[in-house]
């Protein structure tokens, strides 16, 4: 043998099985270490959270397929929802995910869950309180109520899922939890807001969708749906009538306001009462100094008998430094008092349709405001608002930078834009408008400061024709 590779003990090399055996102890040991693991509070919670997300069903009735006691519907028993229809589901468990009452559904919901509602009027004792992150869904979800988009929906039909507060409930829904999504019912007769949520928080990404809203009774409160705190709402594609107050409140409760919503493609009409009442769409953030970034976008709203049908900012001029976002592609007519009211500064109104206003005031009043507004691409006709068709400026500050272009203002009573300037020596950029005429003597009668010559509205537009009829508003 080779000199450096002397002989060694045979205890230092360990059998096969000895080796084999090592290394089963290993796994078991392993094993068990994975077990233990598994078994920790934080991994149960862990695997917890993985639940699978449910669906609950709610029906005035259900079919019984199998009657555990006592007899007749209870707890326990096996049943189908929405028996003989498209959409039945078989094998439900009353009381566990079937429920003839939208609240215990709702008590026994988890967050992330849906709850589908079948067709039939439910008479409210009290408003649905969802505290969890919920989608709700009528049997008409994502299917358009609007007359003016043709709908063949109709309100209190036997298609329709009807929430029904008797005229003493205060509200159909009050939302008190992120993520909550209303969608195609028909919900009526209450005392204050249709769809209200709760005041003591802010909460996100609330989706009110193709919902009737109709009938809020009391004249100071009788609202159709209601923002108390809520960032990044959606209300899209409702059907708003017959309220007292106003159609949609983009407001504040005692936790905060209600920045970055986005309100569009509603029809808003046949609401407020003897010019006092609020908005059919009104956002404020008083009394945060919250910048409130609405969008009002695409909206119909008509025979609205309250205070100015569109309104962006706190009617007691307390929003005016504020942001206020945008008014776009919105059709306006008939309506008591102004179409578009600004209270806020850096606002876009644009696209929009504005007729049969007879307000004291203007179509289009930018009333307290910093500036930095702009008004441009409307379409301002037949009103016979009482002092001017676009109004700037209120009896204390006049707005700066305001800039009002690409507008076609044409037949109406006071075919004039009017500016407070107060003598602050602010001006407004009005160029590039169409006031019915391309005389030079008529488009310069049409512009009034309290100063003279402070607007500038040089070059105007020599024709009215709309570039774009398919476009909303107005396109030199």
């Amino acid at each position: 043998m080779h000199p450096r590779f002397t002989s060694l003990p045979a205890s230092l090399f360990p059998s096969r099985r000895r080796v084999a055996s090592r290394r089963s102890a290993t796994r078991a040991n392993r094993l068990k270490n994975r077990r233990h693991a598994l078994a920790s509070p934080a991994a149960i919670e862990l695997l917890e959270s993985r639940r699978v997300l449910a669906t609950l069903y709610v029906a005035p009735s259900f079919s019984i397929t199998n009657d555990v006691a006592p007899s007749g519907l209870s707890n326990g028993d096996t049943v189908t929802w929405d028996s003989g229809n498209p959409d039945q589901q078989t094998g439900l468990t009353f009381g566990a995910n079937a429920f003839t009452d939208l609240q215990a559904a709702v008590n026994g919901a988890t967050s992330g869950d849906t709850i589908r509602v079948a067709a039939g009027l439910y008479q409210l004792t009290s408003a649905v309180d969802v505290t969890k992150s919920l989608t709700i869904l009528g049997p008409q979800a994502d299917v358009d109520p609007r007359p003016s988009a043709g709908s063949a929906r109709v309100a209190g039909g036997p298609d329709e899922a009807v929430l029904d507060g008797g005229g003493t409930v205060a509200d159909t829904f009050v939302i008190g939890a992120d993520n909550v999504t209303i969608n195609g019912f028909d919900l009526r007769n209450t005392l204050n807001a249709v769809i209200d949520t709760n005041p003591a928080a802010v909460y996100a990404s609330t989706q009110i969708l193709d919902n009737f809203v109709h009938h809020a009774l009391s004249p100071s409160g009788g609202k159709g749906i209601r923002f108390q705190g809520v960032t990044n709402g959606i209300v899209k594609n409702n059907d708003i009538y017959d309220v007292r107050d106003d159609g949609v409140e983009v407001g504040s409760g005692s936790a905060g306001s209600s920045p970055g919503a986005v309100v569009s493609d509603n029809e808003i009409h046949d609401l407020g009462s003897n010019g006092t009442s609020n908005s059919a769409l009104y956002a404020f953030a008083v009394p945060y100094a919250t910048n409130i970034n609405v969008t009002f976008q695409g909206n119909l709203i008509y025979n609205f008998g309250g205070n100015d049908a569109i309104k962006v900012g706190s009617k007691n001029g307390a929003d005016r430094a504020l942001t206020g976002g945008s008014v776009l592609n919105n059709v306006v007519h008939d309506v008591v008092q102004d179409g578009i009211t600004i209270n806020t500064s850096n606002t876009l109104v644009q696209g929009n349709e504005v007729y049969n206003s007879s307000s004291d005031n203007a179509a289009i009043y930018v009333e307290h405001s910093n500036g930095g507004d702009t008004i441009a691409n409307n379409f301002l006709h037949n009103n016979t608002a009482a002092t001017a068709t676009i109004l700037i400026g209120d009896l204390t500050t006049a707005p700066t930078g305001v800039v009002v272009t690409g507008n076609s203002i044409v037949n109406n009573a006071h075919n004039t834009l009017l500016f407070r300037d107060l003598g602050s020596g602010a001006t407004v950029d009005a160029s590039a408008n169409w006031w019915g005429s391309a005389d030079s003597a008529v488009v310069a009668a049409s512009v009034i400061s309290t100063t003279p010559g402070q607007i500038d509205f040089t070059p105007w537009l020599n024709s009215g024709t709309d570039a774009s009829t398919a476009t909303p508003g107005f396109q030199p």
